[in-house]
């Protein structure tokens, strides 16, 4: 394509929308076909014109022209051309009229026959059918450079190659459909003899069972005689029972009556006998204590009037105590008089039991008997109705007999017929394997096409290489390359730099059609050629980074043209792949849950299988180059500053290959661009712990660890909020990862633990957040555990002799290795503890808090390894006692969810969303083996109520097998209750308690609450006795010092009996 004047038209019926031309000229943009490019090249060559021309072409989108306006543009073409050559007339202007005049005729004779073949096809043709037909015409133009016989070669290999895969495609439809004949003929044959021997065998079995049922005839006739005799008996020895029952009824009801009393009289007299002997005691005890008491305040006041005093309230106090006994003593008896009474009325309801019972068992004896007698009948009547069933099978055996006579003869006939088809069907197999092996000879010597392809492949890539580097030269050359030569008939010329963009646009449309070409024939040989690596990095890659340098030189003067060319190659791109994915699909039958129909793409037809193949890939590099497209996709998105998109593509790539690190290290690179700090951390270390990780993701991850940890904004002493929380877990992380500062982790490790519960609870972060920063700890224990394995490894395979300053180094570094994997596990221990102390212990609550999907996850984990629960830190934790409440409130046992087990049965298989968050994720891969990711209709189907049951189902079935699997441990106890619920319960932890400077374990005195009762009310009447002796002394006094001294007086009693009273108390 080239570009031409204003009057010049469009030349294709169907053209590529957003392609930029430029005119030297008349600096008008617009297009003309291949064969005007050819034309002016052939008069460029004659007449020795330095014709030059800048094209910039992309092939994203195209354009319905009308066949009117197409000759119209034609005719205006040639004009422009002939007025184009009519100028220069000096050089052989009427030889020049001549090669015009010709090239009209052809060209004329050329668009009518186009133009008759677009009739045709013009509501067929949709958008990717077009755009093949022009690229299949630009590989035309670049084939006729190569030699008459290489053209010929591969003309002829193609005709030979269609031609035999016809021909053994027709062979193999043959060949299947007589091996389809001889096959059911066979099989004819096999059920017709199989039907005959079944005939004989049933006719046998008949017999046998006749002569069976005529003998169990007999035994039954012999087995109801024996009944009968067994009747009459029975009927006898029961009149006899009956007799014999009702006179040791009567014996047994009065022994049992007396011993009953007996046994009455004598639990009375015990129990009377115990309770006066209880009831002594305890008030001699009570009184010895009191008098004791008394004893002591009596002994330790001297004066006479105190004793006589407290003699007399003792005396007082004693009676009071002697009523209060006695009628204890009578409400007692009065309560074992009630409780007598009631036993009494309960031993006659137990007797009118038993009674009862023995008469249903005599009602249930009278119904067996009546039960023999029906089965009498019942054998009677199976007598008769066998007798019918023998008269039937001789009927149905007569029948059998006369088809098996003629099965027999039409078997013969078949026989016969098979025979003579299977000599047919012989000679024609024959014939065909002749056929085939020759077909097959023929393919084999066709299989060594495919270094033709890698031929071209070179060629055109030495082609692209340098179409770039004549367009990427240097900025003094492109500024004067652009040199236009005015004439009179305004002919235009074109720098070296538009033909290298021209020639480079060529050979990177020749490359993507051949790649995309292998890729569809041959996918496993193209991924062994990583053809796929090829495809992207010299048709797209290197282009994107060139147009993207030069969009971000602030010196380029066309700086808004480059990012237009950017633009518009990027939309190019993401066309192609959106193709070749959807190729792809249709050709090897893959069914994608997020592929669009092709009609939604404008693509009227689908791609068919592929029957051109040698053999078909296998389904994993199908997924692989699925999941490369879609990376592809996504990071032509992010050059487009389209991130939801390309999040989007990346989750589809992930979700696809779960198992393949590169789409999460796309992702990261996402969130790094957001600013998300833990979603970066959280992808990267998804992208490293897979079965096939990323190798550049470890790179990123550190550079990121490196940055993060010379952050130095966080507050070290005050209170930290969200984004300084994260800003803080990430540096452990670093300092661990790195093994730089383990002394200021351990530091970090202690403001986390202050300060992580109040977020938890204020429900500062999602349950995605805590589930990420749960991925990341098992992250880091995984690498810390898997770099011991390697320092233990290697010291076993070391030099036993060493210097000492290596060894001290060595075990300085593997101390080093061990405080890493140790720290990150306390921190996933305390993590996991304040999980579960901030989740709320009501069911309603409890049930939906945003804690329980990141708890399932440690526990999925901590099921891996039983040796870990039997740490100390998770033995001298309040871990088991928060469970315990928490699996408690997590069971549904209302009479709404009776039926919950049996909903939840279909979906034992099915992962819950955190589940598939960590898919193939290392760490956690074994527990989730027993989860199916690839169901996804029964994982749809689950609404937001049933995952949560779910989750919590698993939860308390994780604290089952923790009491199933560790009882030795005595971490976590179970007991079902009568009402159906389990009931969770753990020891109480053994916790160090802080003690003190003094040695007091830092709790407050508790208070005495045992008080004594009649001392307490000695000491309150004393007190309000000698209040009133002093107030009635306070009566005859006068002046102010008398009743200051009786003030005095009195304050001073009151504060002796306080401190009376309180050592009683004490």
């Amino acid at each position: 394509m080239n570009c031409t004047q204003s009057t010049s038209g469009v030349s294709l019926k169907w053209v590529r929308e957003g392609s930029l031309t430029s005119s030297t000229t008349s600096q008008n943009l617009d297009e003309t076909t291949p064969e005007v490019a050819m034309f002016e090249h052939a008069i460029n060559t004659a007449y020795a014109f330095k014709t030059e021309s800048e094209v910039i072409a992309y092939p994203n989108s195209r354009r319905l022209i009308s066949d009117e306006q197409y000759l119209k543009d034609r005719e205006s073409s040639n004009g422009s051309v002939g007025s184009m050559v009519s100028v220069d007339n000096t050089r052989g202007s009427h030889h020049l009229t001549k090669v015009v005049k010709e090239h009209r005729e052809r060209e004329a004779k050329m668009m009518q026959d186009l133009n008759q073949r677009l009739a045709t096809h013009i509501e067929k043709v949709r958008f990717f059918e077009c755009q093949n037909r022009r690229l299949a015409d630009e590989m035309e133009m670049m084939k006729r450079k190569w030699t008459e016989r290489t053209r010929s070669s591969n003309s002829m290999a193609e005709a030979q190659m269609h031609d035999l895969k016809r021909r053994l495609d027709d062979s193999e439809r043959e060949r299947a459909k007589l091996d389809m004949d001889v096959l059911s003929l066979s099989r004819q044959l096999e059920a017709t003899k199989q039907r005959a021997h079944e005939i004989s065998e049933l006719y046998e079995t008949d017999k046998k069972k006749h002569t069976q049922k005529e003998a169990r005839l007999y035994e039954l006739d012999a087995g109801i005689k024996l009944l009968n005799s067994q009747l009459e008996e029975a009927d006898k020895e029961k009149n006899r029972l009956r007799t014999d029952n009702a006179s040791l009824h009567a014996a047994n009801m009065r022994l049992k009556s007396d011993l009953d009393a007996e046994t009455l009289k004598r639990k009375e007299t015990e129990r009377k006998l115990n309770l006066s002997s209880e009831q002594l005691e305890k008030l001699k005890r009570a009184h010895e204590e009191e008098l004791g008491a008394m004893q002591g305040l009596a002994f330790k006041d001297s004066t006479a009037d105190n004793r006589a005093m407290w003699q007399s309230e003792m005396a007082q106090a004693l009676q009071d105590i002697q009523k209060t006994y006695e009628e204890k003593m009578a409400a007692v008896h009065a309560k074992y008089d009630e409780r007598v009474a009631t036993m009494q009325v309960e031993l006659e309801a137990r007797y009118k039991e038993e009674v009862d019972n023995y008469q249903r068992a005599n009602d249930i004896q009278n119904k067996d008997v009546g039960q023999l007698k029906r089965d009498l009948k019942k054998y009677k009547l199976t007598e008769t109705q066998l007798e019918v069933k023998l008269n039937e099978r001789d009927t149905e055996l007569a029948h059998l007999r006369n088809q098996l006579e003629t099965q027999t003869r039409e078997f013969e006939r078949r026989a016969k017929e098979c025979d003579s088809e299977n000599k047919c069907l012989r000679s024609k197999v024959k014939r065909l394997n002749a056929e085939l092996d020759a077909t097959l000879g023929e393919l084999e010597g066709l299989l060594h096409s495919n270094p033709y392809l890698e031929m071209e492949i070179s060629a055109y890539r030495t082609l692209l290489d340098r179409g770039e580097r004549r367009e990427s030269g240097p900025t003094s050359e492109r500024n004067t390359s652009n040199v236009v030569a005015k004439s009179s008939g305004g002919s235009t010329y074109s720098s070296n730099a538009s033909r290298g963009a021209n020639e480079a646009w060529v050979s990177r449309q020749a490359l993507q059609d051949i790649y995309q070409k292998l890729l569809v024939m041959d996918l496993e040989y193209a991924l062994d050629k990583k053809v796929e690596q090829d495809l992207w990095n010299h048709a797209f890659k290197n282009q994107i980074n060139t147009l993207q340098a030069q969009t971000k030189d602030k010196q380029n003067p066309k700086r808004t043209e480059t990012q237009t060319s950017l633009n518009l190659f990027l939309e190019t791109a993401s066309g192609f792949y959106l193709q070749l994915l959807q190729q792809l699909c249709s050709a090897f039958k893959l069914d994608l849950s997020f592929r669009r129909k092709s009609a939604s793409l404008g693509i009227m037809k689908e791609y068919g299988p592929v029957d051109n193949t040698m053999k078909l890939p296998t389904k994993t590099s199908c997924m692989y180059i699925c999941q490369h497209c879609l990376v592809h996709l996504g990071d032509i998105a992010r050059y487009r500053q389209q991130i939801d998109q390309a999040q989007t593509y990346y989750r589809h790539a992930a979700q696809l290959v779960p198992y393949n690190g590169q789409p999460y290290n796309q992702l990261a690179i996402l969130e790094a661009a957001k600013g998300n700090k833990l979603a970066t951390v959280f992808h990267y270390t998804q992208s490293i712990a897979v079965k096939h990780p990323f190798p550049v993701a470890s790179t990123n991850l550190d550079k990121f660890y490196a940055k993060i940890s010379k952050d130095t904004r966080v507050d070290l002493h005050g209170k930290l909020y969200m984004n300084e929380l994260v800003t803080m877990f990430l540096q452990y992380h670093a300092y661990i990862r790195l093994c730089t500062d383990l002394q200021k982790a351990k530091s970090h490790m202690s403001r986390l633990a202050a300060n992580l519960p109040v977020h938890i609870t204020s429900m500062s972060f999602s349950a995605y957040q805590l589930l990420q920063m749960v991925a990341i700890n098992l992250f880091a224990l995984y690498h810390a555990k898997r770099k011991l394995k390697t320092n233990s490894s290697q010291s076993h395979n070391g030099k036993e002799e060493e210097d000492k300053e290596d060894v001290q180094k060595e075990e300085q570094f593997s101390s080093d290795a061990r405080r890493c994997y140790d720290m990150p596990f306390e921190l996933t221990v305390m993590f996991l503890d304040m999980m579960l102390q901030c989740t709320p212990k009501q069911e309603s609550k409890a049930k939906e808090f945003h804690t329980l999907p990141a708890i399932k996850t440690i526990f999925d984990w901590l099921r891996l390894d039983h040796d870990l629960l039997s740490s100390s830190a998770f033995k001298n934790s309040n871990i088991w006692t928060n469970l315990s409440k928490l699996l408690n409130s997590l069971q549904f046992c209302d009479a709404a969810r009776k039926n919950l087990p049996d909903e939840l049965e279909k979906y034992s298989m099915v992962p819950l969303s955190e589940d598939r968050d960590l898919q193939c994720f290392l760490p956690l891969q074994s527990a989730y083996s027993e989860y199916d990711f690839h169901t996804t209709c029964i994982a749809d189907s689950l609404t937001p109520e049933q995952e949560t049951w779910l989750r919590c189902h698993r939860l308390i079935e994780h604290g089952l097998q923790i009491c199933e699997e560790f009882p030795s441990l005595n971490l976590l106890n179970v007991q079902k209750l009568k009402s159906g619920r389990l009931q969770f319960t753990a020891p109480t932890p053994h916790i160090k308690v802080y003690t003190g400077p003094d040695g007091n374990d830092g709790t407050p005195e508790r208070k005495l609450v045992k008080q004594n009762v009649a001392i307490q009310a000695i000491m309150q009447n004393r007190i309000r006795k000698t209040g009133n002796d002093t107030e009635s002394a306070e009566v005859p006094r006068s002046g102010g010092e008398k009743s200051e001294s009786a003030r005095l007086s009195r304050s001073r009693s009151r504060d002796k009996l306080n401190e009376q009273a309180r050592v009683v108390h004490l």
